[in-house]
């Protein structure tokens, strides 16, 4: 057996690089800019080190919330499959869409009793959205979820937008919150379904499947992999640790 019996589903956003402000001078290379050319995401040693480790494996596939656009301003040296849009779009190694699954996810959307746009107007409608960017997510065409943060960073200020949504959504959408951003997408839009899609229709399961992930709404995709991985710095590994579960020694 070697690392080529394995699959790697590779979270992006604070999990392999992060803003430079969270790294406060642990920063190396930056692999990521913001939609005007802006340098954005950074990684440190310790991501270097891990990346440069797990691309001996069969298959490194990226697993991200990002939309596909997104998604080709990281300059990491990924080449088979990527999974964008939380789940929304798979990209075949050779970047294009996969129609199959998009045409699923599209025959979905039709069915919510609300969509992205209504629950973005929803969001922006209550009083303790004031001031926050409310952003409508979409793909391919498709407006797949909506994302709320504070330009100011003021983290009770979103978590009071937080509380007040959370009553107020459909009951088929769905809402995970951090510090930084609070993220509203429909129930049927996950991580998971679409590797469990690439497994029954594209690829054979390996011997070995790796998750990397560092938030709540990773969790559903880290379930289906035999190993799972966590950045120190993530929500998951302070939720472990708020539940005596992990210490940082």
């Amino acid at each position: 057996m070697s690392a080529g019996d394995t699959h790697v589903f590779v979270d992006l956003d604070d999990s392999l690089f992060w803003s430079k402000r969270r790294l406060d001078g642990r920063e190396t290379i930056g692999v990521t800019t913001k939609m005007d050319g802006t340098p954005y995401g950074y990684m440190t040693a310790a991501s270097e080190t891990f990346l440069s480790l797990i691309l001996g494996a069969q298959r490194v596939i990226p697993i991200t919330a990002r939309v596909s656009t997104s998604l080709a301003r990281v300059k990491l040296p990924f080449s088979d499959y990527r999974i964008c849009c939380h789940g929304a779009v798979i990209l075949t190694d050779a970047g294009q869409v996969d129609d199959d699954w998009l045409d699923d996810r599209s025959s979905r959307l039709r069915d919510l009793t609300a969509h992205a746009t209504d629950i973005a107007d929803l969001c922006r409608a209550l009083p303790a959205a004031k001031g926050l960017r409310v952003v409508v997510r979409a793909d391919h065409g498709l407006e797949f979820y909506c994302t709320v943060r504070d330009p100011g960073r003021n983290v009770s200020k979103l978590a009071a937008f937080v509380d007040e949504v959370r009553t107020r959504i459909p009951d088929d959408w769905v809402l995970n919150a951090t510090d930084s951003d609070a993220v509203l997408r429909p129930n049927f839009l996950t991580k998971g379904s679409a590797i469990n899609w690439l497994y029954s229709r594209r690829l054979k399961r390996p011997d070995c499947i790796v998750g990397l992930g560092d938030r709540d709404d990773d969790k559903d995709f880290l379930g289906l992999c035999d190993y799972v991985v966590l950045p120190k710095s993530s929500m998951l590994w302070a939720a472990l640790e708020g539940q005596g579960l992990a210490s940082n020694g």
